[in-house]
This record gives C-alpha cells, sequence and structure tokens, in this order.
C-alpha cells in the first residue's frame, strides 16, 4: 500500500509539475504575505504539513504555487495545492484525497443534487476565495455541465464581463464532487490590463459585418454528408477573421502573453496583509519558514539573465527576454536523510526581437536556480527561410512539376481531377508542402486530395497521401444562392459578436486590450448553398443541441422518472422523434440500445442465452430476461448461476427459470424490481418501455 500511494502522489505531482507556466522570483515577503492570504481564505487540511512552493512571473505579474501535503509516510495522503497572485487573486486550486481503489470508476449513479445546487456549490466558494471576482462574472454568464450518469465531478464555468462585454475570454471553472459536493479542483484565466477602452467609439454591428465580408468573402465548396455524397456550402474564407472594433481593420492578436498586463487592480497580498492575518492567528509554520528560506538563496532575474545572455553561439543577441520560471528540478519532492534543501530549476525563455520576421517558437534555458550552471537549451525557433547554411536548390514551378508528375504516375488517374495549390509561389523553400485539392464542376471537395512534400534541397518526393473516393456523387450546382446572399445569410443567422480581446502590442509580456467583432462561437458557419440555411460541416440543417422530453408522458406513472433519465443522458429520444411511447412492450433490441446508454456495452456481449434460444431481437422482452441482461450487465452474471443458493420470496419463484432465478434475487436486492401487490413477480409478463425506465431508473438511483 506504501508503494501505491508513493506511485499516486508521483504521478499527480509530475502532472502540476508540467502544468507551470513561465515566471519570475519570488521576495520573501511577498511569498510569505502569499502564504497568509492563502491560508485566511482557502481551508487547508491540518494533516497537510509538509509545503513547498514554486514562484513564476514576467513583467507585470507574479504567481505563487503553493502546495501543502502529509508525510511521506501518512496512512492516507492528502495535498492541497493553491496558487495566486501577487495582486491577492487566487487562479488554481486543487485538493487531492488518496484513494483505496485508483481505477476509474464506470459505475454509473445518478447526480446527488441538482444542477442549481452544484452551482450555488460553487459560486459560495469561487466568491468567498476571490470576492471582487463576483461584480464582474455575472449570474447569467455561469453555467452548470449538463449532469449525466458518468465521471465523478460536476463543473460549473464562470464567465468574466467587463463594461457587459465578455473579456479576454478569462474563464474560471469549478470542479465539484459529484458524490459529496466537495469542490475539488478549480482553475481561471484573469487578465490584468489598465486602460480598458469603451465601447462608445466602436464602429457598428452594420459596418462590422460589411468589413467581415470583404475580408472573408463566402466560397462554396463540396462536403460529404452521411450518405457518402457530396453536397454544396458556402463557408466563409476565414471563419475566424476578427476586425478591430476601432478602426475596421484586421486585429492582430496578443502572441507571447500568458497571464495578462501590467494592471494595478486586485487586492494583493501585501506586507499589511501579512500583518492582519498573523494577527487574526494565521502564522507560518516550521515547514513554511524552511521554505522561504530555500527560495530567498535562489538566485535572482537578473542574475539567472547574466548568466543565460553569456552563453554563446544561441542566437541570443537577436532575442529577447519573455519570462522566467522557478520550477522543482523533482517531479515530487521528498527531502532525503540530510534533510538538505529542495532543489529549485530556472527556465529562461526567449523570443525573437521583432516577429514580424516570420519567426516562430522560441529559446528555452534551464539553469540552476542556485548555482547558475546550465542544465538544458532548447531552440524551436524557426523561419521561413530556414537555416543559412543549407540552401533550397529547387524552385517552386520545379516542385510542382515533380508533384503533378508524381500523381499522374501513381494517383490512379486522379492527376485531371485535382489543382496544384492556389497563391504566392514559395520559392527557395527548404521543403516544399504540396496539396492538391479535388475538384468537381470547378467546386473544390477538401475531403479528396494528394498531399506532396518536395525536398527543396533534392527534389525528390519527402512525402505524400491520397484521400479519395473514386464512388462519390455530387450535387449538381444548379439552383445555388449567390456568395452575396450567403453572406447576408450568415450575419442575418449567426451574426458578430463585440468582445475585449488581447491586442499585439511593442510588449511580449504585456497586453494592450483592444475590442473585436468576431462571428459568434457556438453555433455554425455554415451556409446551404441551395437553400440559405444554417448547416453543419455535412450540410445538414442546423440544430442547436438541446434537451428534448417526449409529448407523449405527461401524467404518466413514469413521467418523472423517465425525465430525469433524460435530463442526465441516461436516455435520448434518437432522430425526429418526439414520443417515448411509455406503454408499448420493449424489444430486446430497443432494451439493449437502453442498456448500452448505461453499461456501454452491446447486448450480445452479455446475453448469450438469449442469443442461444434464438430470440430475435424484435420480440418482446420478458420481465425475468430482462432482469437476467441487467443483472449480467451490473457484472453480476457468474454469480446469478451459481445454483441453490439463491431465494426471491416471491409467491411465483416457481414460475422463474431455473437459470434466471439468480439474476432475479440480485436485481430485487438491488432494489432494480419488484413484485406486484400480491407480491407476484410475473415472470413471463412482458416488460413495458416505461417499466424498463423505471429499472434504469431504480439501477442509477440505488
Amino acid at each position: 500500500m506504501k508503494r501505491v500511494r508513493q506511485t499516486a502522489a508521483l504521478i499527480i505531482a509530475l502532472m502540476m509539475a508540467l502544468t507551470v507556466f513561465p515566471v519570475s522570483a519570488a521576495e520573501s515577503s511577498g511569498l510569505e504575505s502569499a502564504i497568509l492570504s492563502v491560508k485566511e481564505r482557502v481551508d487547508i487540511p491540518m494533516e497537510c504539513t509538509e509545503f513547498s512552493s514554486q514562484t513564476r512571473s514576467d513583467d507585470n505579474i507574479t504567481v505563487y504555487q503553493t502546495e501543502w501535503r502529509t508525510k511521506e509516510d501518512s496512512d492516507t495522503q492528502k495535498s492541497c495545492s493553491v496558487s495566486i497572485t501577487d495582486k491577492g487573486d487566487i487562479i488554481s486550486y486543487s485538493l487531492y484525497v488518496e484513494r483505496d481503489d485508483y481505477s476509474y470508476s464506470s459505475d454509473a449513479k445518478f447526480a446527488k443534487l441538482t444542477a442549481e445546487e452544484y452551482t450555488n456549490i460553487a459560486k459560495d466558494w469561487l466568491f468567498k476565495v476571490n470576492p471582487k471576482w463576483k461584480s464582474e462574472m455575472p449570474s447569467d454568464k455561469i453555467s452548470c455541465s449538463e449532469l449525466n450518469i458518468y465521471g465523478d465531478t460536476v463543473s460549473v464555468t464562470f464567465e468574466r464581463y467587463i463594461n457587459g462585454l465578455p473579456f479576454c475570454g478569462d474563464t474560471a471553472y469549478v470542479q465539484i464532487d459529484k458524490e459529496n459536493g466537495t469542490v475539488t479542483d478549480m482553475n481561471a484565466n484573469y487578465t490584468y490590463a489598465d486602460n480598458i477602452p469603451s465601447a462608445d467609439k466602436a464602429i457598428s454591428a452594420e459596418d462590422a459585418e460589411k468589413k467581415f465580408l470583404e475580408a472573408s468573402p463566402m466560397e462554396i465548396r463540396y462536403t460529404e454528408n452521411e450518405d457518402n455524397k457530396a453536397v454544396l456550402i458556402y463557408v466563409p474564407k476565414n471563419a475566424y477573421y476578427q476586425i478591430d472594433a476601432f478602426t475596421g481593420e484586421k486585429f492582430d492578436s496578443f502572441i507571447y502573453g500568458f497571464s495578462g498586463g501590467g494592471g494595478s487592480t486586485g487586492n494583493a497580498p501585501t506586507e499589511a496583509a501579512a500583518d492582519n492575518a498573523l494577527e487574526k492567528g494565521g502564522g507560518l509554520s516550521e515547514a513554511e519558514l524552511q521554505n522561504l528560506a530555500e527560495v530567498e538563496g535562489l538566485m535572482g532575474i537578473e542574475q539567472l539573465r547574466s548568466v543565460a545572455e553569456s552563453i554563446k553561439n544561441t542566437g541570443i543577441g537577436d532575442m529577447e527576454y519573455v519570462s522566467c520560471s522557478y520550477v522543482l528540478q523533482n517531479s515530487y519532492v521528498v527531502r532525503n536523510k540530510n534533510d538538505e534543501p529542495q532543489s529549485y530549476a530556472a527556465v529562461l525563455r526567449y523570443a525573437p526581437k521583432n516577429n514580424k520576421d516570420n519567426y516562430y517558437g522560441g529559446l528555452y534555458i534551464n539553469l540552476d536556480a542556485k548555482s547558475g550552471e546550465l542544465t538544458r537549451l532548447y531552440n524551436n525557433i524557426y523561419h521561413k527561410t530556414d537555416i543559412e547554411d543549407e540552401k533550397p536548390k529547387v524552385k517552386y514551378a520545379s516542385a510542382i512539376q515533380s508533384a503533378e508528375d508524381f500523381i499522374r504516375n501513381y494517383g490512379g488517374g486522379i492527376i485531371d481531377s485535382v489543382k496544384a495549390p492556389e497563391g504566392e509561389p514559395e520559392e527557395d523553400s527548404l521543403y516544399y508542402y504540396l496539396d492538391f485539392q479535388r475538384y468537381e464542376n470547378d467546386i473544390p471537395f477538401s475531403q479528396n486530395y494528394a498531399s506532396v512534400c518536395i525536398d527543396g534541397k533534392t527534389g525528390y518526393i519527402k512525402s505524400y497521401y491520397k484521400n479519395w473516393d473514386a464512388d462519390m456523387e455530387f450535387e449538381s450546382p444548379d439552383g445555388i444562392i449567390s456568395s452575396q446572399q450567403a453572406g447576408e445569410s450568415l450575419m442575418d443567422k449567426v451574426g458578430l459578436n463585440l468582445s475585449y480581446q488581447k491586442k499585439a502590442g511593442d510588449s511580449k509580456t504585456v497586453p494592450e486590450i483592444g475590442m473585436t467583432y468576431e462571428l459568434n462561437s457556438g453555433s455554425t458557419y455554415y451556409i446551404g448553398a441551395k437553400s440559405g440555411e444554417c448547416t453543419d460541416y455535412r450540410g445538414n440543417i442546423y440544430k442547436a443541441e438541446e434537451l428534448r422530453l417526449p409529448n407523449d408522458i405527461s401524467g404518466h406513472y413514469a413521467e418523472d422518472r423517465i425525465k430525469r433519465l433524460i435530463e442526465n443522458r441516461a436516455l435520448s429520444l434518437s432522430g425526429d422523434t418526439e414520443g417515448f411511447r411509455p406503454d408499448e412492450y420493449i424489444t430486446v433490441a430497443e432494451f439493449s440500445e437502453m442498456m448500452d446508454t448505461v453499461f456501454g456495452r452491446r447486448i450480445a456481449v452479455w446475453a448469450g442465452d438469449i442469443k442461444e434460444s434464438k430470440v430475435s431481437d424484435d420480440s418482446n422482452t420478458s420481465r425475468e430476461a430482462a432482469a437476467d441482461i441487467m443483472a449480467s450487465a451490473a457484472g453480476f452474471g457468474e454469480a446469478s448461476k451459481l445454483k441453490d443458493i439463491y431465494v426471491t420470496g416471491f409467491e411465483d419463484e416457481a414460475d422463474i427459470d431455473a437459470d434466471k432465478l439468480g439474476a432475479v434475487a440480485i436485481i430485487k436486492g438491488l432494489g432494480v424490481m419488484s413484485g406486484d401487490e400480491n407480491n407476484y413477480f410475473n415472470p413471463k409478463a412482458f416488460l413495458t418501455r416505461a417499466d424498463a425506465a423505471i429499472m434504469l431508473y431504480n439501477y442509477l438511483a440505488r
């Protein structure tokens, strides 16, 4: 058991270590204030006496990542991890409690609470630890994930709004234990920024729509539907095009920032706050004080930069400093017998000074944060022309010709149905990645293509791939609407959304805040080329996902239970079906479909006796057969076949097939099925669809 706990703790800590973001060193007073502020607002389990911290920062924000955990030899491992900014906002929280069984439980059950109750738990918790967030996260922008019968947690999402508009995509996610209502995790994206512009000077939505369609006109193309036919749709040239709401031009998004800009808002855990917390009896434990001493011994950012920037032949002279992270060297730190301090690494990140030159990636230098020793260097920066000492010898026209010849010789006769890539030629490339798209009726069909990569140094084929359907049937383009009409339909039915966004500026770490118009998310941007209606990517009429309840269960004795099954996605209405037909007998096939939703297995896997007796899937399901199927599906198949140990207590027990007696007894014991008012089970009676639903309900509610 001790080795299992160590392994689990190692995995969890490794996952936490991989989520550390770039940042800076902490002054001990700042870390001390952060610790005290966390302890004042978050309930740390008393048994979590071990402590460690990590710090990350850039030019405008410092984040203190703190962790309290039980001793390594504790019977039950627990840990509580909290990240707090130097402006006083808690942006992440995780509570881990060791369980005896680490395997994922696939046992399906109803959620214990309603979506409203989970939402209220999340609101109370989040606004307790971050009180000022309440005014920025309106109630109508808080949503609970759909309740379902699987999973251990329920997620509640909070969206941040400033001046009535979405702000930089900022959100907070609170995870709640579905069984006991405890908050187990919280993660937030929270942008700090000054000089937030007003929407008063933004261009009108009508002007924005015109600008969008000018920059991203609707283009016609074929797409494959479920019947393996190619149908015609319109799609914006660039569905993700953003318009600057003030200039009407293309909006350049912030690239290198990760947590926000240098605003001064928030409640920083100052020394005064620390003194206040001390007066309230918070204080620092011996483990926390020891960690502060270790952090104080680390090199500062300027010292580390001096070391990193003196390393030769890295190209760092043409780069600028972006950030520094202090991270623990080991994924899970357990002090050695000599109680030596924990080992910290500093990860410094650099980027090209001028990203307009089409540079991508970054330079990462890892240093021992105490000694400054170089431990790792990783450069994934690349440029369109690649490295200078490898000159390409093949021109673009030759690469295209080589690719066409290759397709002609080996493409199985598709050369006359494809077109070479359009756009500016990519002259003097080390590698030419060429996609030859299929065209029918002079309209592109993106799902069929031949892809060829030409080595720019040798002219060889670097890669080749063909995706093709020779039997595809293509819809006629007769009667399609115009691109302009499709654009008008898109704006009328989908429209643009106005929101705050991070804007590219002179700084790599401090974003400016701008405003954009962009297509509304959560909908679709495909328009039927003949209908003018919104479609999905396969050309089907688009329908927003919504909960559909049957139209024939009002007043039925099983109404409430059928509704809850549907609300928890244990049942659903398929296709265009509107009714549930509660009083009709359920067939084996229909009962199988219900079982699949809950147990995730085909009925043939655990209903061998039915197959052997050659009962048709269209046959009605008897009550004893239903009990047998569910017992097997629930994992009691072998146990139910044990002889001479089961008693059901039903008056008609003698009428139950001997090989199903154990299943009936087990299902009765689980509270899934019972007898009638006279205690008769009626094993040969057929099961109605409503009674089948009640069986599922009883199983999930047990």
